[in-house]
């Protein structure tokens, strides 16, 4: 079947015509790419947490107290990350201040492999995402972080 879909895109080609895939295949294809680049990002927070690179996403290597250091370099370089970028990132970013969602319940709708609501204090965080088991497949230690947050696998398009 892919010998096929290599001779209809050549011919595609050569008229002048692009064939894209849709639906389910486009789905899938885009999945992938998301998970091939957290996979590679997994390898940078480690670079990035040892100093083999001297920064990520023009973040500074992490001095020694700002390293968590409990757990596997796997680990610890991931925790290190959310900790130092992803949290001061997302308060940034969305302009809100650490208490902005105290008491309150917070659904983060495809929230990506990190939790980056934890940058809130005081509330409980719901994180929604349909590739939860591939980034747990890839290595990203959803069970360190703290109880407040739990992560659900589905997809936004079927909420209610």
């Amino acid at each position: 079947m892919k010998f096929y879909h290599k001779i209809l895109r050549k011919i595609a080609s050569t008229m002048g015509y692009t064939i894209i895939k849709t639906g389910k295949h486009a789905e899938n294809a885009k999945y992938e790419a998301e998970i091939n680049h957290w996979k590679k990002s997994l390898i940078n927070y480690q670079n990035w947490y040892t100093g083999k690179i001297d920064e990520f996403y023009e973040e500074k290597t992490p001095t020694a107290e700002q390293k968590i250091t409990k757990y596997s370099l796997e680990v610890n370089a991931t925790l290190t990350w959310q900790k130092v970028h992803q949290r001061t990132k997302y308060l940034e970013d969305l302009q809100l201040n650490e208490n902005a969602f105290e008491g309150k319940t917070i659904i983060d709708v495809g929230s990506g492999p990190h939790p980056s609501a934890l940058a809130y204090k005081n509330c409980k965080i719901y994180c929604l995402d349909p590739l939860f088991p591939d980034y747990l497949k890839a290595g990203f230690p959803f069970h360190y972080y703290e109880d407040r947050v739990k992560f659900a696998y589905g997809f936004s398009e079927n909420m209610p």
